[in-house]
């Protein structure tokens, strides 16, 4: 929407500005993360302002709004964008995985507790469980962490274990949450003009659409299923299995049932490559 809205502005000057305004806010979202993440760079700003193409006041399709830059350039121009830097040899990987937790003071209770969950999970190894995220697990026990999630209340991790705990993560996003995105922005992805060798412009699209809590939320959970696609020889979970016990976590229930199954496994085939991105950035610390 703000790229939409950058490419009808008359003054080129202010349009730069405005750019590059943007790409400093973007860019700090994603300057925090895990001590398992190889160095990266973050979008070019000029490529950006140089190559995004212009569009009439007129055009209002979702195509026209969320690709930003064209099929060409965009690998070119756009790196390894989600992956972080190491701050420091001796930030240890509590202390990086706590950085990537939004900072803004109003953030909600039940964000913190999937936050500590996901953390959990990947100090206690809980991500190398075969079959991770996607074994089913006793109904009521999955209920009690979403609901935990809800009142924003941490439970109590010796309770549960490690498949519950992804289980109860997983329904609070699809049923209480309703997903992530939103009927509008989902449907902005599946018609965009998406192509494999784009993937990185339309996640970046995709973020910059999302509200800031949920963004952070976003990319959260792609970094832990990165770093879980990155062991499938232990776990059984490559990035294609992760995507499609997801893909109905992240569209959530309501959406899920108006759309139709084509809709579904188009969304899993980017979602695999957004998973991929991660998994090909990652290091095992």
């Amino acid at each position: 929407m703000l790229f939409y809205f950058f490419d009808n502005l008359k003054s080129n000057y202010l349009s730069i500005l405005l750019r590059y305004i943007f790409v400093l806010l973007f860019s700090r979202k994603l300057s925090s993360g895990f001590s398992f993440m190889k160095e990266s760079s973050i979008i070019d700003t000029k490529a950006e302002e140089n190559n995004t193409p212009s569009r009439k006041s007129t055009d209002n399709s979702c195509q026209a709004r969320i690709g930003l830059i064209n099929a060409k350039e965009a690998d070119k121009q756009i790196k390894t964008l989600f992956s972080s830097k190491d701050q420091s040899k001796h930030v240890t990987m509590r202390d990086s995985f706590r950085e990537a937790k939004p900072t803004i003071e109003d953030r909600k209770k039940s964000l913190e507790v999937i936050y500590n969950i996901l953390e959990y999970l990947v100090l206690s190894r809980g991500l190398e469980k075969e079959g991770i995220f996607r074994k089913s697990v006793v109904h009521i026990k999955m209920i009690e962490i979403s609901r935990h999630i809800e009142v924003g209340l941490e439970p109590n991790f010796k309770e549960y274990n490690a498949y519950e705990l992804c289980n109860g993560v997983k329904a609070y996003i699809r049923d209480t949450h309703n997903g992530l995105f939103g009927k509008e922005i989902f449907l902005k992805i599946i018609n965009s003009n998406y192509k494999k060798e784009n993937v990185h412009t339309l996640l970046c699209c995709l973020i910059s659409l999302l509200d800031e809590e949920t963004s952070t939320l976003f990319l959260t959970i792609l970094r832990v299923l990165g770093f879980t696609a990155k062991m499938k020889v232990r776990n059984k979970m490559s990035a294609y299995n992760l995507a499609v016990v997801f893909t109905p976590v992240f569209i959530g229930k309501d959406i899920m049932k108006c759309i139709q199954y084509e809709q579904i496994i188009e969304f899993s085939k980017i979602v695999t490559q957004f998973i991929e991105i991660f998994d090909k950035n990652c290091t095992i610390a």
